[in-house]
């Protein structure tokens, strides 16, 4: 591979890379964001020229990337400028043997147990890499009153370690996931109200973003019993306020409108002559999302669907006349409860 291929190839990493420094840590430097893509760059070119069995190995020239943004950022930054706190970011890869990312991150709020010994780190860092490299983590955290220690290999999970997983994955070219990550990672203690009143997109942008990196599905997001406290921890419940007037039909419909009303989970949703219409649905869904025929459905479907709250409710907790009722004829003993239930929708009551 050519050089000028490897740079490209690795461009993207690049930027990434520095716009999180340009974007996460403090203002007040002497460095701008050329200085750091070049840095960034020359790493790529070292990897391909010191190392050339490791360059098409991209976590290790991601990591070659962020240690000589890393050192341009000790050389510019000025001798007095000092951060009360930072985090050492860890992550080691059990396959690869190896790590997969270390780094620096400025604490604002949260933080985990004082860090018990850099050297190791660094010791890594130097024989993997370059003795530069080492001692340029060791003169930025030198700067810092206290290291903390946080290692998103290890158990336990906190919130922290959650959040800054999130904020890893975030493009911060993107001035909107800049905010959004200084939120996460406490640099902003709270979200401007300009930031949020009528803000559609961004909320929508946000809350799309989350459950991605989450690995959560929209029908699960539906399903999920506790939305509120996710979208809490991860600083944007205000959105869910502000913008959506606390109302989940709202923000479904929104950010995800391939999802069906029907299984979205909420209060009442069984009630009235809409609770109704919403079983209607949700049986026919059901069935269609299990890919079995209506006589097929088992109390088990429902209950991992978080649907047996239905059955309970309007169907005297019969599963076989929640089916008779969406599809008729597949249990002829349950006609004369199914027409029941008919009869009370006509009514209206």
């Amino acid at each position: 591979m050519q050089f000028d291929q490897q740079i490209l190839e690795y461009e993207p990493s690049v930027r990434t890379i520095a716009y999180w420094y340009l974007s996460l840590w403090p203002r007040g430097r002497d460095y701008d964001i050329e200085d750091l893509l070049q840095a960034g760059r020359k790493a790529v070119w070292n990897v391909s020229e010191k190392r050339p069995e490791k360059i098409n190995h991209p976590s290790y020239v991601k990591a070659a990337i962020r240690y000589s943004i890393l050192n341009e950022i000790k050389k510019l930054s000025s001798k007095h400028s000092k951060i009360r706190e930072v985090h050492l970011i860890t992550q080691y890869d059990d396959e690869d043997k190896e790590y997969s990312l270390i780094d620096l991150l400025p604490s604002y709020s949260e933080h985990e147990e004082r860090l018990a010994n850099l050297d190791e780190i660094c010791n890594y860092v130097s024989n993997n890499f370059s003795r530069e490299d080492a001692d340029s983590i060791m003169g930025l955290a030198d700067r810092c009153d206290k290291i903390f220690d946080l290692n998103l290999s290890l158990p336990p999970q906190t919130n922290i370690k959650d959040k800054v997983r999130i904020v890893t994955k975030m493009n911060l070219s993107d001035q909107e996931m800049i905010t959004y990550a200084n939120v996460l990672t406490g640099a902003i203690d709270r979200w401007p109200d300009y930031y949020i009143k009528d803000q559609v997109t961004r909320a929508r942008k946000y809350i799309s973003f989350l459950l991605e990196n989450l690995n959560i599905p929209p029908e699960e997001f539906a399903l999920m019993g506790k939305r509120m406290e996710l979208l809490d921890k991860y600083g944007l419940y205000t959105f869910f306020r502000q913008v959506y007037k606390h109302n989940i039909s709202l923000l479904m419909s929104d950010v995800f409108p391939e999802i069906e009303p029907c299984i979205i989970r909420r209060r009442n949703r069984w009630k009235g002559r809409e609770g109704i219409m919403n079983a209607y649905y949700a049986i026919g869904w059901l069935a269609r999302k299990t890919k079995k025929q209506p006589s097929e459905l088992t109390r088990e479907d429902f209950k991992r669907h978080k649907l047996l709250p239905m059955i309970r409710i309007l169907f005297e907790d019969s599963m076989r006349n929640a089916i008779e009722f969406r599809y008729p004829g597949t249990y002829p003993g349950m006609v004369a409860e199914s027409k029941k239930l008919w009869d009370t929708f006509k009514d209206g009551n």
